[in-house]
């Protein structure tokens, strides 16, 4: 099954035409079809260098695996 991506920012965005499959893109922002796998698996790791400079908007589920490798990686460097 395949999901939508869609985030907003040109610049990130642009990493990602080439690597996945571009299903739509207007000014400002692209929508991306992933395989599941590689949406949750992958992309919250690609994605996350970006940190603000691009919005996910959909879906939630990778929203919240943003959400989680972020809080994963402040604990690992967090001080004991």
């Amino acid at each position: 099954m395949k999901k939508t991506c869609r985030r907003s920012s040109a610049e990130p965005a642009q990493a990602l035409v080439s690597l996945y499959s571009l299903e739509q893109r207007i000014p400002g922002e692209a929508s991306f079809l992933l395989d599941e796998t590689m949406l949750y698996r992958y992309a919250p790791y690609f994605l996350l260098p970006y940190g603000r400079s691009l919005t996910v908007r959909v879906p939630a589920a990778l929203k919240q695996k943003l959400a989680a490798v972020a809080a994963d990686t402040s604990a690992y460097y967090a001080e004991p």
